[in-house]
C-alpha cells in the first residue's frame, strides 16, 4: 500500500444529495467494522477510477479517516461504466482476513 487515498466525512445523506456529490467529482462511501461506528466518507472520483482500475483491494486511508480498509463492494451504475458507492471494511494487520 504505498498511495493513500485522501477522503472526507460527510453527513449528507439522500438520493438528491449523492447525486450532486457525484456531479461535484466526489463518490459517497462507507468505512465498518472492527467493532467500530461506520463511518460516511466521500472520495475523490479519480482517486476511485485508480483504484478500481488497478484492482488494489487492501487501501490505505488518509485525511479525515486515517486506517487500512478493505474494498468489501463496488456498486456501478446500470450500465457498469460510473462508480457509484463503495463498502470498505475496517482492517487490522495482526488479525487473518478470508476473502
Amino acid at each position: 500500500m504505498s498511495d493513500v487515498i485522501e477522503v472526507k466525512t460527510r453527513n449528507e445523506t439522500g438520493t438528491l444529495r449523492m447525486r450532486r456529490m457525484r456531479k461535484d467529482g466526489r463518490i459517497p462511501a462507507v468505512v465498518y467494522g472492527q467493532g467500530k461506528d461506520s463511518v460516511a466518507i466521500s472520495i475523490d472520483s479519480r482517486e476511485v477510477e485508480k483504484l478500481v482500475r488497478s484492482g488494489r483491494h487492501i487501501v490505505e486511508l488518509g485525511g479525515d479517516v486515517k486506517e487500512d480498509a478493505l474494498v468489501k463492494e463496488v456498486q456501478w451504475d446500470a450500465f457498469g461504466s460510473e462508480v457509484l458507492h463503495l463498502d470498505l471494511a475496517r482492517i487490522d494487520a495482526s488479525e487473518v482476513v478470508e476473502v
